[in-house]
């Protein structure tokens, strides 16, 4: 627990380290350039080892596909490439479909017979999806506040904030009044009391930080708004948890890595992210009429 709470206290310095060097390079964002490119690119090389070896990709192609659709949602702060703000989704998707061309014509250019093409081929595909698009949804709310560099940036704190604390009132409800197994065969220690905890503490926290967000954004605070925020972010996180528990326990190990202390690996810690960044983008981006994909 202590190594957990050290490693815990650790990232969140670097990660708010980086986040105040976003919010003063703005709108270049260098800080959650930084930040999605260490953070993703690390996923995609844990994934990519943990495949089985007849259907693994090269883990240096993940990565490189994966890098490229995070830095394709800094085009448009780009000279020249304004015009592209309002065309934020067709420019990740082209980049999706351009990515799965050039994996094919490189197959085709050095296929020798077969040798688990096609699986490979799925994989980093697969890859470029959870690690690339799921989160790509939430990075591109940064520039959700356009003039407003704190706008934006309360947008991706209050969510990754509001989905931790989900995961950290589940375990804490879930170890001291946990009685009935959630899910016993993707994980046996999860119970219902720590999922009903977890979002009755992400409701809290998500009230709480909006609040806070509204005051120093000028943003309007609506506390059903704030609520149903948290209630849908927590729980889109508790099933991100819940899906990389699946994969793992498809591919027979514990941890993604262990060079988190604490925690296993980089694919571990922002699991739950993953899938509450497109649940937050739902909530936030109707807000911003002036913003688009």
């Amino acid at each position: 627990m202590l190594t957990r709470i050290i490693t815990g206290v650790t990232l969140t310095v670097v990660v708010l380290g980086l986040l105040t060097l976003d919010y003063f390079t703005y709108p270049w964002s260098l800080g959650l350039l930084a930040l999605c490119l260490g953070a993703l690119c690390m996923a995609a090389w844990e994934l990519a080892h943990l495949l089985p070896n007849d259907n693994k990709p090269h883990p240096v192609t993940a990565v490189l596909c994966v890098a490229a659709l995070v830095a394709c949602c800094w085009l448009p702060v780009l000279p020249g490439l304004e015009w592209m703000e309002h065309q934020r989704a067709l420019t990740l998707l082209t980049t999706f479909i351009g990515l799965v061309v050039i994996l094919f014509l490189v197959a085709m250019r050095f296929y020798h017979g077969p040798a688990g093409v096609v699986a490979r081929l799925a994989a980093v595909v697969f890859i470029m999806a959870y690690l690339g698009l799921l989160p790509a949804s939430l990075i591109t709310l940064r520039w959700a506040g356009h003039d407003n560099p704190a706008l934006g940036l309360a947008c991706i704190l209050v969510t990754i904030f509001t989905t931790k604390c989900c995961d950290i009132g589940a375990y804490f409800t879930g170890r001291f009044f946990g009685r009935h197994r959630m899910t016993p065969v993707l994980s046996p220690k999860k119970t219902w009391e720590g999922l009903s905890g977890g979002l009755v503490f992400s409701t809290l926290v998500s009230l709480l930080l909006w609040r806070l967000a509204a005051g120093l954004t000028g943003l309007e605070f609506n506390p059903l708004w704030a609520a149903g925020f948290g209630l849908t972010v927590g729980l889109a996180g508790a099933l991100g948890d819940l899906a990389e528990s699946m994969i793992k326990r498809d591919l027979g190990i514990k941890d993604a890595a262990n060079w988190l202390p604490g925690f296993g690996g980089m694919l571990d810690l922002i699991d739950a992210v993953l899938f509450a960044a497109p649940v937050a983008w739902l909530w936030l981006a109707p807000r911003f009429a002036h913003f688009s994909w």
